[in-house]
């Protein structure tokens, strides 16, 4: 444990108390679905769905006679989600499989990520892929922890579904 004196880094694990709502995370990669909360080797970040901004795509008219500007219609723009994954491995070579198993599903043109937050699901329908930045814990000769920041484009529908009694 470091002292109090340093900073927390984001490879300071720490895990969350039992109180918390309950999380699981998967995202649809070539080889099939891929669990991002397995609590061994996969977990999610505290950085993770920190945010959610809308933006809109409108279209205005204005007038010389009238002042200010009227909106006449106006539709959401895709989101972007900030997905952030600690990833750990027992060794360099196995941590830099762990995270190309991630980075194959960003790297697709189109993916499914599910959410389950306390037994809803969610089902994200992402149409590009996700930019990401892969931090390590050390030169990555030695590293056997790692965090991918990925920012995941979705469609700003969402599918919700109620969870099934075996992923709870």
């Amino acid at each position: 444990m470091r002292p109090a004196l340093y900073p927390v880094t984001p490879f300071d694990v720490v895990r969350r108390p039992s109180t918390i709502l309950d999380i699981a995370c998967r995202l649809e990669t070539p080889t099939g679905w891929l669990d991002l909360e397995d609590d061994e080797h996969y977990e999610l970040h505290g950085d993770a769905l920190a945010q959610r901004a809308v933006t809109w795509r409108k279209q205005q008219v204005s007038s010389p006679y009238v002042e200010g500007t009227y909106t006449t219609a106006a539709v959401k723009e895709n989101v972007t989600e900030a997905l952030v994954v600690l990833v750990r491995g027992g060794d360099p070579l196995e941590l830099a499989d762990l995270i190309a198993a991630v980075t194959d599903g960003f790297d697709q043109m189109a993916f499914q990520v599910m959410l389950t937050i306390n037994g809803m699901v969610e089902y994200w329908t992402c149409v590009e892929p996700a930019g990401y930045t892969i931090e390590m814990q050390r030169e990555f000769r030695h590293a056997v922890i790692g965090v991918i920041r990925g920012e995941v484009v979705r469609l700003p529908t969402l599918t919700y579904a109620a969870a099934a009694q075996e992923e709870m």
